[in-house]
């Protein structure tokens, strides 16, 4: 599933200098237990990525070495764990590292 929104600029310092599409990758592992399933662990990287200045917008920006391995941590959590049911639920994420907060 996708959760996507538009985050808009906070300020002339921010890194989002206009309105900009975010998408965060997710999938739910519905817990199996119905009072348990109440009890949520989250399983997330974040894959956005960029350079040492939030102002600069043109210069090659690290990738991986940002946060990959947790993304691909996520990725791998969910096909294995898939394969299993647990009482509490568990959430992978792929964030795109902007929350809505």
């Amino acid at each position: 599933m996708t959760d996507t929104f538009i985050e808009q600029p906070k300020g002339p310092k921010d890194r989002i200098t206009q309105p900009t599409e975010i998408e965060n990758v997710y999938a739910v592992l519905k817990g199996t237990d119905p009072e348990q399933a109440k009890r949520i662990y989250l399983v997330t990287g974040h894959y956005d990525s960029r350079n040492s200045s939030n102002a600069n917008t043109a210069d090659p920006a690290p990738g991986a070495n940002d946060d990959g391995s947790g993304t691909a941590v996520s990725l791998e959590c969910a096909r294995v764990l898939s394969k299993h049911r647990f009482p509490a639920t568990l959430i992978f994420l792929t964030v795109a590292g902007k929350s809505r907060a």
